[in-house]
């Protein structure tokens, strides 16, 4: 499967395109090397620079972030000691 939106960032690994409730969204996960900290997932949803969700930190709120972190986790780029860390106050 291809992503359905571009996405420029060269940290980024393309994880998987979903459908929920008739809207396109592509799932990636940002290696540390790119951001502040820990990898972090992300969930574009249009081709506009703004068009995105991120924060693994947010994944226990946000659905999208939920399901793109489990797939980094399918992966092995996320582990779930880390999902773990980001979510236990949050649940």
């Amino acid at each position: 499967m291809e992503p359905e939106y571009k996405h420029n960032c060269p940290g980024c690994t393309y994880l998987n395109t979903i459908e929920q409730h008739s809207k396109v969204y592509d799932l990636y996960y940002c290696t540390p090397s790119q951001v502040v900290g820990p990898g972090t997932v992300v969930v574009r949803k249009g081709n506009e620079p703004s068009d995105y969700l991120m924060g693994t930190e947010f994944a226990g709120f946000n659905p999208l972030l939920s399901i793109a972190a489990i797939h980094a986790i399918a992966k092995d780029l996320l582990s779930i000691e880390e999902l773990k860390w980001y979510i236990a106050d949050k649940i």
